[in-house]
């Protein structure tokens, strides 16, 4: 079909028009016409158009392609979804994908908010204002904050028995990244070591407790798989053989048999041991002009302050006695003791430190008649917060 300026096309109609002016141009629904400097404006006046909140059926969008330069109509189905608007319960939500389908969960705002759930970050922080982790605290805390770090864990024993008892407690291990705790007092023996309260806690290392008269550390040990929680006791003051799979240690203290494996007694405060049955360490004794080394009844392998009280005397009126630490090397140029009547004896309480074989250092100002006597009460043990 052909009319003069119509051309019909299936689903198309191009218009060729040749107005004669003066002609009227009218906008239908919707369109606004308006003329300036002789040209003709045409403008879609929304106002003109009714609102709605859902696409009506049979609809489509007019969408244009820059690229190409062509207008497309698109069904309402292309922008349809399955997740509908987001609540209105005053909360902030965000579109996310769970189990493969499209919801609302809610979201904290930039400015902050109350999570209801535990945060997990990826790793421990790296920037100056970056959020932590717990593990990065606990690491730092236990590295600064608590480095030796050990309160309670006294040890008492009745004497002549082969029992001990470790109050509660805790400790910074050994090497200061995790912390050991005592929840209740635990009871061992001296027999070889067996898991629980009650049973033997000799590490093997050494000479056998039960029948020698020997000095033993006594160490809190920890399961860190489990943080099951025992004692041991070891010859070594810093590498006892620890049971697997317990895998970390602190020792708090030390303790002596007797020659029939049972404990001597003593009496713990903190820091301080004291001897519930004092005896002479040293009785006698004649150190001449040269240092001479003096064993006393205190731990070995660690050095301890030795409580000790001192007699001296001589034959000879006006002489003197020098007592020092193994760990001072300087000459000795005040007396500890000294005699000012022929065989008249003078005694004293003193604290010196000994090496790590419990020793401390004597000598006398002349070679002969000088009787020196020592007795330990006992010690300072400072339990590993100097390491």
């Amino acid at each position: 079909m052909t009319i003069p300026f119509l051309t019909v096309k299936p689903k198309s109609i191009k218009l060729k028009v040749s107005p004669r002016f003066p002609a009227l141009v009218i906008g239908r629904s919707g369109i606004d016409v308006a003329k300036q400097n002789g040209n003709y404006y045409l403008d879609i006046d929304f106002a003109n158009y009714p609102t709605s909140t859902t696409l009506p059926s049979g609809t489509y969008t007019l969408i244009f392609n820059p690229v190409t330069g062509v207008y497309t109509l698109v069904p309402p189905t292309v922008f349809a979804s399955t997740v509908n608007e987001a609540p209105t319960d005053g909360s902030i939500y965000g579109r996310t994908t769970i189990s493969g389908a499209a919801t609302w969960v809610k979201v904290l705002p930039l400015a902050g908010g109350t999570m209801t759930g535990l945060l997990i970050l990826s790793g421990d922080p790296t920037a100056a204002l970056g959020a932590t982790t717990k593990q990065y605290v606990d690491t730092k805390i236990a590295t600064y904050l608590t480095r030796n770090y050990l309160t309670g864990l006294g040890m008492s024993t009745p004497g002549a028995s082969t029992t001990f008892t470790v109050a509660v407690g805790e400790a910074i291990n050994s090497t200061n990244v995790d912390m050991i705790q005592l929840a209740s007092p635990i009871s061992k023996t001296s027999g070889p070591w067996v898991a629980g309260p009650g049973n033997g806690a000799w590490d093997g290392t050494g000479t056998n407790p039960a029948s020698n008269a020997i000095w033993q550390h006594v160490y809190l040990i920890k399961r860190t798989d489990t943080g099951v929680i025992d004692a041991l006791i070891s010859a070594s003051a810093t590498s006892p053989t620890v049971p697997s799979p317990y895998n970390e240690f602190r020792r708090i203290g030390a303790m002596k048999t007797t020659a029939t494996g049972q404990w001597a007694g003593f009496i713990q405060v903190g820091d301080e041991f004291l001897w519930t049955s004092v005896a002479y360490d040293q009785n006698n004794v004649n150190p001449g002009t040269s240092t001479t080394a003096y064993s006393l009844n205190v731990p070995t392998g660690i050095t301890v302050s030795a409580h000790f009280r001192a007699a001296f005397t001589n034959t000879v009126a006006g002489h003197a006695c020098y007592l020092s630490s193994p760990l001072s090397t300087g000459a000795q140029t005040l007396y500890s003791l000294a005699n000012p009547v022929a065989a008249q004896t003078c005694a004293g309480e003193f604290n010196i430190l000994t090496n790590t074989v419990g020793q401390i250092n004597a000598l006398c100002d002349v070679a002969a008649g000088n009787s020196l006597y020592l007795a330990v009460f006992g010690w300072t043990d400072r339990r590993g917060r100097d390491a």
